[in-house]
């Protein structure tokens, strides 16, 4: 099946993104943009491979379609049209490997580029190789079906519209970004939890599920779907310049907050993360929870994990995959739990809790 997009992105290399989401086509001034023209130079392994010139060895990750880039003083701003066929949309589980083999010659993979995974509605989850030092605008834009993915570690930047129309995308972990662009998460409407620093660019991100309608085919859903919001940072609970609509009305009465230990108080007080009616103190694990759509729900507390609501048989399984206690509906407690990371078995979902 032919499926096509028509995206407009834009992005400033000094960590503010000021372009309309959705600005007018030609833009303003077009005599002073020059185009480039990339095309894929060879697939390998069902991906798609850009040689980058001038560089030793290095390729970048494409779709099977050609990038028309549109540039104006590199270092000022850059401005990116893609429009094309998808004839062969990347499907499932894609891993990307640190490096590839074409004609006898080894290429390390280093960067991605604009839309190369976008408008795969088939699309589950990518995972990009630490050898990956820079994403560019858009990657996953329409991916409707994505829900996991692994970015390399080393990107301090997420380029705009990298998640745009990403509706089963479920949780996201904005901490390792110092700027943030436009629209990179427009149209994530099912995002049930997200970890950031609490800085006011990342929580910005948030506002974007909003702002832009009908994002990458996705109807607008204004209802609020965050239940966990962890803020890392204590001193976010004394930062200024947040703006409105990062939350819902219904994610403030509905989510937790959970903040670092010893906070507790001072987010309170914030008239900003105030607002939230249960905050709590607790650390980030470093894992994301594993959320499902079910009445059944999972507390751990004291040594004890509870599975509430459960009909049928739940097991857990601590760290090393050995099953440490088999729960009933008439009996739904395992007591006496050491310390540690444990995961929850039922027959509606998985769960990760640490006691």
């Amino acid at each position: 099946m032919r499926k096509t997009l028509a995206v407009l992105l834009a992005a400033s290399c000094a960590s503010s993104y000021a372009q309309d989401i959705y600005p007018e086509w030609p833009i303003s001034g077009d005599d002073e943009f020059r185009t480039e023209l990339l095309e894929p130079d060879f697939e390998s392994g069902g991906i798609f491979y850009h040689i980058i010139p001038g560089a030793d060895n290095e390729v970048a990750v494409m779709n099977n379609h050609s990038l028309l880039i549109r540039h104006k003083a590199e270092e000022v701003l850059f401005c990116e049209a893609l429009e094309w066929t998808v004839d062969a949309p990347y499907e499932g589980d894609v891993a990307v490997p640190p490096s590839v083999v074409h004609e006898g010659k080894a290429y390390e993979v280093t960067t991605v580029m604009y839309g190369a995974f976008a408008n795969s509605a088939d699309l589950k989850s990518v995972s990009l190789p630490e050898s990956v030092k820079e994403i560019r605008g858009g990657i996953f834009a329409g991916c409707s079906s994505l829900d996991g993915v692994q970015l390399p570690g080393g990107l301090s930047q997420l380029p705009s519209w990298t998640y745009a129309g990403c509706k089963s995308l479920k949780s996201i972990d904005l901490r390792p970004y110092a700027s943030v662009g436009a629209a990179s998460l427009a149209g994530c409407y099912g995002l049930l939890e997200v970890v950031c620093t609490g800085s006011p660019a990342q929580v910005e991100a948030l506002r974007g599920r909003y702002d832009t309608r009908d994002a990458m085919g996705v109807a607008p859903d204004m209802s609020g779907r965050l239940r966990r919001v962890y803020v890392t940072d204590p001193e976010a609970a004394a930062m200024t310049g947040y703006g409105q609509g990062s939350f819902a009305d219904s994610e403030y009465a509905e989510a937790t907050l959970y903040v670092p230990a010893g906070s507790g108080e001072a987010f309170a007080a914030s008239d900003f993360w105030g607002r939230f009616s249960r905050i709590e103190e607790r650390e980030y694990s470093g894992l994301h929870e594993c959320f499902v759509e079910t009445n059944i729900s999972v507390v751990a507390s004291n040594g004890t994990i509870s599975v509430r609501g459960l009909e049928g048989k739940a097991q857990i399984y601590d760290i090393t995959g050995r099953c440490v206690a088999t729960l009933l509906p008439a009996c739904p407690q395992a007591k006496a739990l050491t310390t540690g990371l444990y995961i929850v078995r039922t027959p509606a979902g998985t769960w990760k809790v640490r006691v």
